[in-house]
């Protein structure tokens, strides 16, 4: 695997970059292998999209081991840049917390329980 991954770094061009595998320490390196290659402008961040919070503590946590820091390096789940970037296009058009964040979905769904406790189903909500 390690191999694979190096000839991976060589071939990969800055730019969006799309990673999946099984292995998170494989991959770990070889992003951090890409970035080394690869370095932003002073005052650029690389942004980095991961599948869980635990994930996104354990990225920032193996670049810092790898490189000494991890500066620079914002580290988001996919919901959540998606919903900045259309802040960024559309601007005041769009509100400042995405409809399915999670407080949001609380609340909405706390104000649909009522209704579904008259269903038999539901009973056992009431």
């Amino acid at each position: 695997m390690v191999e694979r991954a190096q000839t991976l770094i060589r071939t990969l061009q800055p730019g969006w970059l799309a990673l999946h595998g099984n292995r998170m320490e494989d991959l770990a390196q070889t992003v951090a292998e890409w970035l080394h290659r690869h370095p932003l402008e002073p005052l650029e961040a690389e942004v980095v999209l991961v599948q869980s919070n635990a994930m996104a503590e354990w990225f920032k946590m193996t670049m810092a081991v790898r490189s000494g820091v991890s500066a620079a390096l914002r580290v988001e789940l996919p919901s959540r840049f998606l919903w900045r970037s259309y802040r960024q296009v559309l601007g005041a058009q769009v509100g400042a917390d995405a409809p399915t964040d999670k407080a949001a979905l609380t609340w909405r769904l706390l104000k649909l329980l009522p209704a579904l406790t008259e269903r038999p189903d539901y009973a056992p909500l009431a």
